[in-house]
């Protein structure tokens, strides 16, 4: 379980202490450095935290893609490589529609690109989905080169908490108006 000055992460579960226990419910993620499952994925470790060392009572889940709807696997594909250097890793081409596959070589993590051969119209995307995020060395230069590339950019903005900056960061729509959230590295989003 992850503990970041002595207290163990919230779990839900009250100690004897009124403070927080680990779970030990399935699916928990044991020996890892941080609790935020993108960051998780990515192998990022975050300075506040170190992981501790536990016997695993349940196998621990690996998260290893999402999967969202295109209706041009063309577009698609060229955005994913030219905004995050995705590239595609597998495809698999079906009766009824093909999967894409991409990804770069900073994680194992894919998006995964599922066309459906007979859709013709755009997908409603719903109120639920919110955004992936990618992080990025120099934001700056990132918002840039998007620009340059053609790719249209929301403008940069800041999050402060408690007077602190939390998050440097912008979004920007996929093809299919996927939102994506660019992060420059700092603080927890490394």
């Amino acid at each position: 379980m992850l503990e970041r000055a002595g207290a163990s992460v919230l779990s839900g579960k009250k100690s004897a202490a009124g403070g927080q226990r680990p779970t030990d419910a399935p699916g928990v993620v044991v020996n890892c450095h941080h609790f935020s499952p993108m960051l998780i994925i990515l192998g990022v470790e975050h300075p506040g935290f170190r992981s501790i060392k536990t016997k695993r009572r349940y196998p621990v889940a690996k998260a290893i893609h999402m999967m969202i709807r295109a209706l041009d696997e063309g577009r698609s594909v060229a955005f994913y490589n030219k905004a995050f250097g995705l590239g595609i890793a597998d495809r698999y081409d079906f009766d009824d529609f093909t999967l894409v596959y991409l990804r770069n070589a900073e994680a194992d993590f894919e998006v995964e690109l599922t066309i459906n051969k007979d859709r013709g119209e755009p997908y409603d995307l719903g109120d639920g989905y919110g955004h992936i995020a990618f992080c990025v060395e120099d934001l700056d230069a990132e918002h840039a080169r998007f620009k340059a590339n053609g790719i249209v950019p929301r403008d940069i903005k800041e999050l402060h908490h408690d007077g602190a900056l939390m998050a440097r960061f912008f979004f920007v729509e996929d093809p299919d108006g996927y939102k994506i959230e660019v992060l420059q590295q700092h603080g927890r989003y490394r």
